[in-house]
């Protein structure tokens, strides 16, 4: 669940979600394609790379991305 409505870490929430659907999620997409060219493969891979630094930045003192906590909206 969310935290409520118009709290930061509702909106840090979402940015993470967002980071997650948009950068990562579809960056794995021409990994599991066949029609992806093999040659075109290591690029893909050095751009998950870079994205995936970001989220161990962003861990590299916690455990978690965003502290738990459940909300009853």
């Amino acid at each position: 669940m969310l935290a409520p409505v118009n709290s930061i870490s509702r909106y840090k929430t979402i940015e993470w979600l967002n980071y997650i659907a948009t950068e990562l999620h579809k960056g794995f997409t021409p990994l599991f394609r066949p029609d992806t060219p093999e040659e075109y493969k290591p690029t893909v891979r050095a751009q998950l790379e870079k994205k995936l630094q970001y989220v161990n930045e962003a861990l590299k003192d916690e455990h978690w991305i965003l502290r738990a906590k459940i909300y009853n909206c």
